[in-house]
């Protein structure tokens, strides 16, 4: 099932934790089926849920060549809180394609999400690094230079 949910402007005044519930149950039940859903509230979070980081609210500080452990320490914060570390730090590692001969649903959701994510690490870093990044293909790749290029320097 597709779950689509619509996210408030910020000029729009907070909906109620009653109204988001009963938006998506509203949603859930007129969707189609093998669908997951596309939340930036962890509080309705459901098992299909992919998860998008709204970065210009939730994470303040651009990555620059001088902060990478500061922007480092709020985005683990983030993957920690949402669940969703084992994306970069390779904990959770890509399904198989295909299962039974074929397209794996479990697949198809870890690219989503993983792409979500690697969509949030490049809308968190300054344009001079996002050249640094961009040939990564996933959330890992990308996570994985930017340690390789900022861990060391960040600790001297």
């Amino acid at each position: 099932m597709y779950l689509f949910i619509k996210p408030y402007m910020v000029s729009e005044p907070p909906r109620s934790h009653e109204h988001l519930v009963s938006q998506v149950t509203f949603m859930a039940e007129t969707s189609q089926e093998n669908a997951a859903t596309v939340v930036s509230n962890p509080a309705i979070v459901t098992p299909n849920s992919l998860i998008a980081i709204n970065t210009a609210a939730q994470l303040p500080f651009k990555l620059i060549p001088i902060n990478y452990l500061t922007w480092r320490a709020q985005f683990n914060a983030l993957l920690i809180g949402y669940d969703l570390l084992r994306y970069v730090d390779g904990s959770y590692l890509e399904p198989p394609k295909l299962l039974h001969d074929a397209p794996n649903p479990a697949h198809m959701f870890w690219v989503r999400q993983d792409q979500l994510l690697f969509h949030s690490i490049i809308a968190s870093v300054s344009e001079q690094i996002m050249p640094l990044i961009a040939s990564a293909t996933t959330s890992r790749m990308a996570w994985e230079k930017l340690n390789t290029l900022y861990a060391n320097r960040s600790r001297s």
